[in-house]
């Protein structure tokens, strides 16, 4: 994994320390992924602890405070545990934390998946509200299209652990190139009921990422399979409208 060009396994411990404070996480569970132990005030101030030593205990807890700020809940919270909030309020902690370090990126994990609906719709709307006020890249897993259109600049999508296509998000979704994704957003819930697409059904059952087809991994269940598709793996090349796609198809 190379952040900046670098490869994060071969960071010096000062460079580690840089790492840490650049790129912060979310996970998908906000019922487990908060210390049921601590104060929401120990748990948004871990990462300074780690990043941030020096600081006093009054400067951890005014970074605390700013953090709790930024995701609209009160700093009054900061002395309760995760049990007595919500889910909705546990996953902006969880995101508060993630803020404590002023980060340039946040990985976030299916984060909101496991929210109720009303509560996943204002989560999402915070997040690209502290991307527009702050600046922050996000890295964002999910496998709910409408969720990643909706947060997206550019998607990448990934087929048995291997990236088959990458685009500004309005392109992929007006002119997916790969099979797979044409698949997965014909397959997607219409945006109105009205619409009509046809389904389509994949042949075979997903293979083992342990155990990987020869050549394209997605060919043993690709409508559009060529004989080549068997053999040689396709790399990820560029196209005239800004899309990277592995595919046979595409040529050269």
């Amino acid at each position: 994994m190379y952040f900046r060009g670098h490869d994060v396994h071969l960071l010096g411990r000062h460079e580690r320390a840089g790492y840490r404070r650049a790129v912060q996480a979310v996970f998908q569970d906000p019922f487990s992924s908060l210390n049921p132990r601590l104060t929401i005030r120990t748990t948004v101030s871990e990462p300074l602890a780690q990043t941030e030593p020096g600081l006093t205990r009054a400067e951890a807890a005014e970074r605390v405070a700013a953090s709790l700020t930024r995701v609209g809940l009160p700093p009054r919270i900061a002395d309760d545990y995760p049990h007595e909030l919500s889910g909705g309020q546990r996953q902006r902690v969880a995101i508060a934390r993630a803020l404590t370090t002023n980060p340039d990126c946040i990985l976030l994990d299916e984060a909101v998946s496991a929210l109720d609906v009303s509560i996943r719709a204002q989560v999402m709307n915070l997040l690209r509200d502290i991307q527009d006020r702050s600046g922050v890249s996000y890295l964002f897993i999910a496998h709910d299209l409408a969720v990643v259109k909706y947060v997206s600049t550019r998607i990448g999508v990934m087929y048995l652990g291997k990236l088959v296509e990458t685009a500004a998000a309005d392109e992929l979704y007006a002119n997916p190139l790969h099979p797979y994704t044409q698949i997965l957003l014909n397959n997607a819930l219409p945006a109105h009921p009205d619409d009509v697409r046809e389904e389509v059904i994949l042949k075979g059952e997903v293979p083992s990422a342990f155990d990987p087809p020869s050549g394209c991994r997605f060919h043993p269940r690709c409508p559009q399979a060529l004989p080549v598709c068997a053999e040689v793996e396709p790399a990820l090349r560029g196209q005239a409208s800004g899309h990277h796609v592995a595919c046979h198809l595409y040529g050269a």
